[in-house]
């Protein structure tokens, strides 16, 4: 059951030119997810993938997939079983490579990459973190950004483009 409550925000929250109520930095109540892509969730992260435009064959996601002998694997981020953002990672030696972070628009500025990120963490805790960018998921607005800008921008948006 779904009970809605109607909040008055606060002054400073609300942008009174656009009119409406700006919740990036409330709380994000909502039960996360988190697990290590297998093989049982493969169909639905493939879907995932496809409907979110990500360009990533079947084939390249699928040596992601846990095993015991894998050096990549992925980290996949679920609400009320739907999968909202996928961390992609290769495990090399002393370091971890963040292939691809990404986090459904519609669940942005929620903490979801940061968490998924955490996750990383505490799996592989003696390891250092690297990132790369290995997606196709180039956006052209980012090369207008100064630098600092650009790297504050990644970070909220929970993936790294270029």
């Amino acid at each position: 059951m779904i009970k809605m409550v109607r909040i008055r925000p606060p002054n400073s929250l609300v942008n009174r030119n656009a009119m409406f109520f700006d919740d990036t930095y409330l709380s994000y109540k909502a039960r996360i997810s988190y697990s290590l892509l297998s093989s049982k969730d493969f169909n639905e992260t493939a879907a995932f993938m496809k409907k979110t435009r990500i360009l990533m064959t079947s084939t390249e996601l699928a040596a992601y997939i846990i095993k015991p002998e894998n050096y990549k694997y992925a980290f996949v981020a679920r609400i009320m079983n739907n999968i909202v953002g996928i961390l992609l990672f290769t495990d090399l030696d002393t370091e971890v490579f963040i292939n691809h972070l990404y986090v459904s628009p519609t669940h942005r500025f929620k903490g979801i990459g940061s968490s998924l990120i955490k996750e990383l963490k505490a799996f592989m805790p003696q390891k250092t973190l690297s990132y790369i960018d290995t997606s196709n998921n180039y956006m052209p607005w980012m090369d207008t950004l100064d630098t600092s800008k650009k790297a504050e921008v990644m970070n909220r948006l929970g993936s790294f483009y270029k």
